[in-house]
């Protein structure tokens, strides 16, 4: 994701495959279907599983407790459900 999200960018992000892309397929879009929201969570998550930064991603959005959001290939409800 670029570095706007954040204001600045934590070392890890700089190695990321996201780290160029907007924010769009990583996060929900106001409109969005539920189809939509699948096929565009399922597209986040297999560029997540090439990232050489995933668990670092994955682990950041834990310790944040992140509600929203594609974090190191799993979803908030993912995430909440692990919490």
């Amino acid at each position: 994701m670029n570095d706007d999200l954040f204001g600045h960018e934590l070392e890890w992000q700089r190695h990321s495959r996201c780290r160029r892309m907007g924010t769009e397929l990583f996060f929900p879009q106001d409109g969005e279907s539920l189809h939509q929201r699948s096929k565009r969570e399922r597209e986040a998550k297999q560029l997540c599983a090439r990232c050489p930064v995933a668990d670092a991603c994955r682990t950041y959005a834990f310790e944040k407790a992140e509600p929203h959001g594609i974090w190191g290939g799993l979803s908030a409800t993912e995430r909440q459900s692990r919490y």
